[in-house]
């Protein structure tokens, strides 16, 4: 496995309980990355990633209420 996919993994473990991971929190770790191919691609795509990833985690919120 890749460094940036252990890191993504590392990411999503930490948000939530492992009995409670879903697809969301995968790609929330996924777009916490600062560096790597991801970011780059999402930069050069023009996507606001911040403003992605704090859109997914509100969506986490409104699903674990």
């Amino acid at each position: 496995m890749g460094a940036s996919a252990r890191l993504a993994l590392e990411r999503s473990f930490s948000s939530a309980r492992k009995k409670d991971l879903r697809s969301a929190h995968l790609l929330l770790g996924v777009l916490q990355a600062q560096i790597g191919t991801v970011p780059r691609a999402l930069a050069l795509a023009g996507v606001d990633q911040a403003g992605l990833a704090d859109r997914v985690r509100q969506t986490l919120n409104s699903q674990d209420q």
